[in-house]
Order: C-alpha cells, then structure tokens, then sequence
C-alpha cells in the first residue's frame, strides 16, 4: 500500500503543476501534455501491484534476515567453535532463494520503469509534434512549448522521483553510520597465517594485565591483574557478581585484542583449543544432536557416549523425539540446566586443551 500511495502523490503534484501550467500558457498544452497520464499511472500500478503479490519472496528475504541476525547474536559461539565459514556458507546458499525471486521481480519492475518512461517521451514527441501546428496557427509561440516540455514532463518526472527518496537518504545515513565505522576497522589480531603448535602445553599465567573496554576505556576493569593456571590442574575464581571474572573469558578466547605474545599464532588454532561454556549457554535452532556434534564430524554413539559422560542421556532420551528435538529459538524451551548440560557436552566433544566454564 505505501508503494501505491506514492503513486498517488506522484500523480498529484504532476496534475498541480500541469494546472499551473494552463492557467499561465494556455489550455490546448495543459490537454495535450496530459494525454498519456492513465495509460502511465495504470502500468505504474500494475508493476507495483505485480511486485506486492509475490509474498514468497518476502518470506525468503525474511529467512535470509533472520539467518544474519542469528549468526550476528551468536557471534561468540560461532568463534568460539572456529564455526564462521560455517555460517558464511548457510546464509549464501539461503540467498539463492532470493535470487530466484529477485529475477522475475526485477524483469517487472524494469519493464514498468521502461514504459513510464517510454510513455513519457511519447507525451513529449506528442508535444512537440501538435505544437508545430498551434505555432502555424498563431495560437502559442515556440517559447511556450518548449516551457510546456521541460517545465511540465521532464522536470517534474525528476522531481517527483527525487522527492520521495529524501527521507530514505537520511534515514540511510543515519543507518549506515555505525555500520561503516565498524567495517573500517582493522583486526589487528586476526592473524589467518600465523603458527600452530604441534601439542599445547604449559601453563596459563595472567602476569599484570590491564584492560578496560573500549566503549569506557578510562575505566579499568582489571588493573595489574595476576594469575597463574598450572598445567592439568582445575582453578576456579570465586568472587561476588560485577567482581569482574567473566571479563577474564574474552581475554583467553582473544575475543579482544591482546598485547601479549599470542599474536604470532594461528587465531583459529587458538580458539580450537579453548573450549568454552558461558553463563547463559546459547542453542542454535537446530536438534539437539546437531547442536552438541556443532562444527563437528562426529557419529551417534559418539555423541550419545559424551551425553552419557556429562549426565545428560537420561532427559534427552525423556524427549519425544530425543535427540532429534528442535531447540533454540523456534524448538522446545530448555531449562537453563539443561541448556548447560548441551553446551559442555559440545565442548567435551571437541576434546580442548583448555576447558574455561563461565558460571
């Protein structure tokens, strides 16, 4: 409706101007530079009408929306699991949809474009042609024709077109701000050719860091922070809520920029050898099997033997349809226990060297 509307208050400003027009050169131009107007408006209706009906598309555009938004919300599991080629492969092969839809709907939309406009320079051409006629007979002169043509057909198809995109020109610049602000940043710590190594060993020491975030940089939320994880041992940071543990996570996944001397190695590798669970486990909608095997090649034995080891076979298998159930945010409704229990068996399952649980 919004597309027909503008139709409408297209057609309007063209007749107040054409009125105009009669009032100050004459009635037989204010005629002959209309002639055309139903024949035009109708094709302009048609298109937009033909556009509108087709709701499959608009369906497809939604599901690629909501395939981005969910990617862009879980962008932490998705690096956390080394998952975003992953990704980047769903939604391509969900915007062949859209190209199916885009084709007819463009060759609609170009043909309509093709004969408003041919229309359009027909009216001129018509113009032109009686108005040899109106000179002959001393009714107008050539000055008022070539008023007519410009002042009425030409100029008033720009700025009817022109007008009703300035509001979408502002309302894009405010939009695309942020979002290219965004894309001009350097990722100074994605290294794709860094090293890998062959076991990881060692231990995990935290020796005076400081860091802050950079929405709030002069705040400090480690300040001189020291702490050392020996190698096969289990270390847990007990401490009140706001007492600043889970921003110690980000700085292991890398998830920010470090200063330390992680930069040469492989951000992939890296990742591939933390596992982590965080405080509010995120499902992707999908079964339960694939969310625990996610990224993964793994068998159903595989995945039941990991269910079994972290306790959670017995409420899976309580499932209707066990572990085929749909979760995540079109599926079944998990408690957060549960949610927890699906996400460190997805851990478990990709073997880490390191294991960090954000509880």
């Amino acid at each position: 409706m919004e597309h027909l509307s503008e139709i409408c208050n297209d057609r309007r400003w063209e007749e107040e101007s054409r009125d105009s027009l009669a009032s100050s050169e004459g009635e037989e131009l204010h005629k002959f530079s209309t002639y055309f107007d139903p024949l035009e408006g109708k094709i302009e209706t048609m298109a937009v009408v033909d556009e509108r009906d087709d709701n499959g598309g608009e369906v497809e555009v939604s599901i690629n929306t909501m395939a981005a938004a969910k990617a862009i919300s879980y962008i932490r599991t998705l690096y956390a699991f080394t998952n975003d080629t992953l990704a980047k492969y769903s939604y391509a092969t969900s915007l062949q949809a859209t190209l199916r839809y885009g084709i007819p709907i463009s060759l609609v939309q170009g043909l309509g474009l093709d004969f408003t406009y041919g229309i359009s320079i027909c009216s001129c051409a018509l113009q032109l042609w009686v108005g040899r006629f109106l000179i002959s007979n001393g009714k107008v002169n050539g000055g008022e024709i070539i008023t007519a043509l410009f002042a009425v057909i030409l100029s008033s198809i720009g700025l009817n077109q022109a007008a009703i995109n300035f509001y979408s020109f502002e309302q894009g610049k405010i939009a695309t701000y942020k979002l290219f602000e965004m894309i001009s940043c350097s990722n100074s710590s994605l290294n794709q050719d860094g090293s890998t190594l062959a076991t990881m060993q060692g231990n995990i020491e935290f020796r005076n860091v400081y860091f802050s975030y950079l929405s709030c940089p002069e705040i400090l939320i480690l300040s001189g922070f020291y702490q050392n994880v020996p190698v096969r041992k289990t270390v847990a940071l007990v401490g009140r809520n706001d007492s600043r543990k889970s921003s110690i996570i980000p700085l292991m996944e890398s998830f920010y920029d470090l200063t330390l001397d992680t930069k040469h190695l492989k951000l992939e590798w890296l990742r591939s050898q933390i596992g982590l669970v965080t405080q509010k486990p995120t499902l992707l909608s999908l079964s339960i099997k694939d969310n625990i095997a996610y990224g993964r090649s793994a068998t159903s034995d595989q995945i039941e033997e990991v269910a079994k080891t972290i306790h959670a076979h017995d409420f899976i298998t309580s499932l209707e349809m066990g572990y085929e159930t749909q979760v995540g945010r079109i599926g079944l409704t998990l408690t957060e226990e549960q949610k927890i229990k699906i996400s460190i068996a997805r851990v478990v399952l990709s073997n880490p060297s390191i294991l960090l649980l954000d509880a």
